[in-house]
């Protein structure tokens, strides 16, 4: 027996592992600091403002800014000057340990017996009241409308404004837009989509005298408004599908329900007040906290408030479970997801731009630093840095606590009676084993069975090498493991399958029992109390004084935000609810301001204040701001109804002026206004990219009209090209599609839907080569561009001119001139031409009957069928003729008969060589199959083929051909006449001297009834031609602008 020694005894005793305690500031720093920096940085007025006598007077620095970063040394000012040697100016530089222990100091959080933090001054800003003095700043008041001399030309209140401003510059508004103009106008205003023809024509031809009032109503009410406009705001709230940052840009799988509650509150004129607090605190305002904690259920409107709050889960964020591992992760993750949502909240509902006052005071407007963070602190107990939740789990289940608890409790049965199952499936495993050992065993090759037997009967530590090979080889088949034990006795034994799939009915008619309900990706207050530091310079390693939540004091409110802690509600710290009422209270100076200039500008192109995201010092000071505000009064006082706006805007003279610029106002005007600032005229505009794409699909007939749920997916294709699904159609609205912020859907991309890194508030609008490019050879334009040539095939009118009249009103709106006409139908003869050349003619084609020649195939004889009818050539009337004569052939199938094939006839009409193969299918399980030949009326027999319960490619080598020569492609039943009905379709192509095709005849596409000499053009050329046509429209200016 070993003896330890007595001294490694008292060793094990005594020593104990005590993690080192972090170093303080006056033990360890302090004494290096006096010794080595002293004489410049201590005392009352310390060299460059730096202090270095105590933490706080560190962190918070000097004029060059703070001098450490807590727990990152390496990027602090302090270490890098002492470890450089800059630094002390005079006197010993710092030893290597001296560093090292600064390091570890500041890299271990910067501890100190006194962690006082110390104002910072310059963050609170000092300013005077002319810095307070400007117009957004102060609340609208309703201004009288102003005297116009040209009374006549007042549609409402908005004309006054307008046209007082241009009557003081001898201008005037231009004349009224066509209805034409006029409805297509409302139409992509409003729903983003075109009128039908039909639709057009309903409004020219209504007479009374409201029409036009009528239809601004009837789009107000259509539910495509809410998709339409709820677009727009989705930009401006910075939504996406995907959490961005990381390149995973990880799907978010709930965030579609606050598009759909978007889109409801648009469709339902929920009025803006409402709209906005709810985004804001839906879950403090609602009833959901007493419903959660006393109801049965949480109401519908409850549940509508918790979605609503998605507006504050729109930031990009990418947090993971594992991200609490990162050294210093508030700094490079959380603290950017909170800026990124400040800057959301601020832009999108007050018109302003806060972000720099992130580091410094705001360099324009009267914001200091300070109120940076106190508008920050009020989303704190969202987003709480030291309680940070995954995005994925930041969820609220859309149920009361009884539901959650009578679901766990149910949840907990059901896991009680699926485990008996379990166990009971593993128990009878375990005990087959050994019949599954002895079965497969007899799978093995029997010279080595014995062997095999005895190495898994041998203790694992007596098996020789071999043995031990053995058992590693045949472990998988012989011995399973238990996860795969149960898999591998199914595939085995008959019964024991059996008793698995039932035991699997049993548990999946169990999982059915359990309580399901819908989750939301909502906003609440997390757990513990939060803690909003001001952050010197926006650095969240540099951590300032402490702030409580308030807004910036520029903006003149009558009533404060007046939130108290001691008086928070029970469950929550109505933070956001606090914020939801001031924002929203009456004559808020920026609240209505901001939302009626929204709305005016995607009317009229531009902003009344064209800095849309800018309302202060540095934004535009507008000509209409008594317009502006007699627009956000009447919004207002009017129940915060947009639509209300919509229609004073939309029956306003000035929204209905032409757009022209060929009228002699416009020159006059254009000297003076070039900018249309004045709005003598309407603005042209450009379709957004998902009205443009939508449009396409909805011309063409191939826009899928479902509304609301999961957005549809999207996939990368090898060019790199995003596209919608599988790029099939028909396809949803854009506003459905997966918006992912690291693969947006090319065509959208292309036409400037914008990348959402925080939010939108005004798309940029270019003009480049692939714009024109994709809309010429995308598959989504030339799929819709059939898809429309098929629908205007449908009204089975084929003049060419009549086609081209009914083109141009569905894609344009307006009735086409005649030289569009004359020029359009010379483009589809050249285009039916075009195609025709290389097409071959179907009168090549005919069909009948007969029986192949088996000693002189050449010789065969054809007969033509009698009778067309329902698309089939056939025998006589009535299919099948007589009752049993299955004889017949239409464009892709046939059948043949008892005594007699069916044969597709091919004649040439001229020398040459020919390439010849075809497709064909005997579907049907039954039966001995067909027997197809080929036979050439010159050469004889090509090919003879026995198709049977399958699909054939069937081709043969290329062959010369003289002219008149016929190719005979004759079907007769193998053997039975039983089940013999089959699928067909024959390629026939001329080849030049260099191989290449030169004309194709193809049985499908060529396939026709009775000939005659009036016969219309081939269907499938004039779809081809009419395809080209509607490509033509499609990719051109008109379609892409509203006028």
């Amino acid at each position: 027996m070993k003896i330890i020694p007595a001294t490694v005894c008292f060793l094990l005793a005594t020593t104990t592992i005590v993690a080192e305690e972090p170093l303080l500031f006056e033990d360890a720093v302090l004494p290096i600091l006096k010794v080595k920096c002293a004489g410049c940085h201590f005392g009352e007025n310390p060299k460059g403002g730096l202090d270095l006598s105590r933490k706080g007077t560190i962190v918070r620095g000097g004029k060059n800014g703070p001098a450490i970063r807590v727990s990152a040394a390496e990027s602090s000012l302090l270490f890098e000057v002492i470890s450089s040697g800059k630094m002390p100016l005079k006197g010993e530089p710092l030893s290597k340990e001296e560093v090292g222990l600064i390091r570890t100091w500041i890299n271990d959080g910067a501890q100190a017996k006194d962690n006082e933090i110390l104002k910072s001054e310059e963050s609170e800003g000092r300013y005077n009241d002319y810095d307070f003095d400007y117009w957004s700043f102060y609340p609208p008041k309703r201004p009288p409308l102003p005297a116009v001399t040209s009374k006549h030309l007042l549609g409402n209140g908005i004309d006054a404004f307008l046209l007082a401003k241009l009557e003081e510059d001898d201008l005037s508004f231009s004349p009224r837009a066509s209805r034409h103009t006029l409805i297509r106008r409302l139409y992509f205003d409003l729903l983003g989509l075109p009128p039908t023809p039909q639709q057009i024509a309903q409004f020219i031809q209504d007479s009374s005298p409201n029409a036009y009032e009528q239809l601004v109503d009837q789009l107000l009410a259509s539910p495509r408004y809410g998709e339409r406009w709820g677009r727009h705001w989705l930009d401006i709230a910075g939504y996406s599908d995907s959490a961005g940052v990381l390149s995973a840009d990880q799907d978010r799988q709930l965030i579609w329900r606050y598009r759909d509650y978007v889109i409801r509150a648009f469709n339902s004129d929920k009025p803006y007040d409402e709209f906005v607090k709810q985004q804001l605190a839906g879950d403090e305002l609602s009833d959901y906290y007493n419903e959660y904690h006393q109801a049965d259920h949480l109401s519908a409107s409850t549940i509508e408030a918790l979605d609503a709050t998605g507006f504050l889960r729109t930031g990009p964020d990418a947090s993971r479970p594992d991200f609490n591992t990162i050294k210093n992760v508030n700094g490079f993750y959380y603290y950017p997801t909170i800026d990124s949502q400040v800057a959301i909240v601020t832009s999108s509902l007050m018109g302003l731009t806060l972000k720099c006052a992130k580091c410094h005071n705001h360099k324009f407007d009267p914001l200091s630093q300070k109120e940076y963070y106190e508008l920050q602190s009020i989303l704190m107990t969202v987003y709480n840095p030291d309680n940070w939740v995954p995005f994925a789990s930041r969820t609220l289940m859309l149920a009361s606590k009884k539901q959650i608890d009578a679901k766990n409790t149910r949840d907990a049965e059901v896991d009680a009676a699926i485990k008996v199952i379990n166990d009971e499936l593993a128990s009878i495993a375990g005990k087959r084993s050994d019949e599954l050992f002895t079965t497969r065993l007899e799978s093995v090759d029997e010279q080595i069975r014995d062997d095999v037997r005895t190495a898994f009967t041998t203790d694992k530590a007596a098996r020789s090498e071999i043995q031990a090979f053995l058992v590693d080889k045949y472990t998988a088949l012989l011995k399973p493991p238990a996860d795969k034990l149960q898999a591998e006795l199914a595939t085995t034994f008959p019964d024991f399958k059996t008793l698995v799939d039932s035991k699997n009915a049993e548990i999946a008619q169990l999982n059915q029992t359990r309580h399901v309900y819908d989750s939301s990706y909502a906003a609440y207050d997390v757990e513990g109390e939060p803690y909003t530091p001001l952050l010197l310079r926006g650095d969240a390693q540099t951590p300032g004084q402490e702030v409580q939540p308030n807004v910036p004091t520029m903006i003149r409110t009558s009533t404060a935000f007046n939130w108290d802690n001691d008086t928070r509600p029970e469950h929550t710290s109505g933070r956001r609810a606090e914020l939801a009422r001031w924002i929203t209270q009456s004559r808020h100076p920026l609240t209505s301001r901001v939302m009626a200039n929204r709305l005016w500008f995607h009317h009229f192109g531009e902003g009344i204040v064209s800095t849309l995201e800018d309302f202060g010092w540095a934004g535009e000071s507008p000509e209409h701001k008594a317009l502006l505000d007699w627009l956000a009064v009447e919004l207002e006082d009017n129940n915060w109804s947009l639509k209300h706006l919509h229609r004073l805007i939309l029956t306003s003279t000035a929204y209905q002026q032409i757009s022209s610029q060929n009228t002699e106002l416009a020159e006059k005007a254009n000297q003076s206004d070039p900018q249309n600032r004045l709005l003598w005229r309407q603005n042209l505009k450009r379709l957004e990219a998902e009205s443009l794409r939508d449009s396409i699909l909805y011309i063409s007939g191939a826009l899928a009209p479902k509304m609301f749920g999961f957005p549809d997916g999207i996939q990368t294709l090898s060019s790199g090209e995003v596209i919608v699904g599988n790029g099939e159609l028909p396809q949803r609205r854009s506003i459905y599609v997966r918006n992912k912020r690291s693969a947006p859907v090319s065509i959208l991309q292309l036409f400037d839907q914008p990348d959402i890194e925080t939010n939108c508030i005004r798309r940029s609008q270019s003009t480049v080569p692939l714009q024109a490019l994709s809309l010429m050879n995308s598959d989504l334009a030339n799929q819709s561009a059939e898809s429309f040539a098929e629908s205007l095939l449908l009204s089975g009118n084929h003049d060419p001119e009549a086609i081209v009249r009914q083109a141009i009103i569905s894609a344009y709106g307006r009735p086409a001139t005649d030289l569009e006409t004359q020029a359009l139908a010379e483009f589809l003869a050249d285009q039916i031409a075009s195609h025709s050349a290389h097409l071959g003619n179907r009168e090549a084609w005919s069909y009948g009957t007969g029986n192949v020649d088996e000693e002189h195939p050449e010789l065969t004889k054809f007969k033509h069928f009698a009778h067309f009818e329902n698309g089939q050539w056939q025998l006589g009337p009535g299919y099948p003729y007589m009752g049993g004569m299955w004889e017949g052939l239409n464009s892709t199938s046939g059948h043949p008969g008892g005594n007699m094939g069916v044969i597709l006839r091919w004649t040439a009409d001229g020398g040459g060589k020919l390439n010849i193969a075809g497709t064909v299918n005997h579907g049907s399980p039954a039966g001995d199959g067909v027997r197809i030949t080929v036979i050439s009326s010159k050469q004889g027999k090509l090919g003879q083929w026995i198709v049977a319960h399958g699909e054939q490619n069937l081709s043969m080598e290329p062959i010369r051909v003289e002219a008149g020569e016929q190719i005979l492609f004759v079907n007769d039943r193998n053997g039975e006449l039983t089940s013999d009905n089959f699928d067909w379709h024959w390629i026939v192509q001329s080849l030049n001297d260099d191989g290449k095709v030169s004309k194709t005849w193809d049985s499908i596409q060529g396939f026709h009834g009775p000939l005659d000499s009036t016969q219309a053009i081939n269907l499938s050329i004039l779809k081809n031609a009419l395809t080209d046509l509607c490509h033509v429209l499609l990719s051109s200016n008109e379609f892409s602008y509203i006028d």
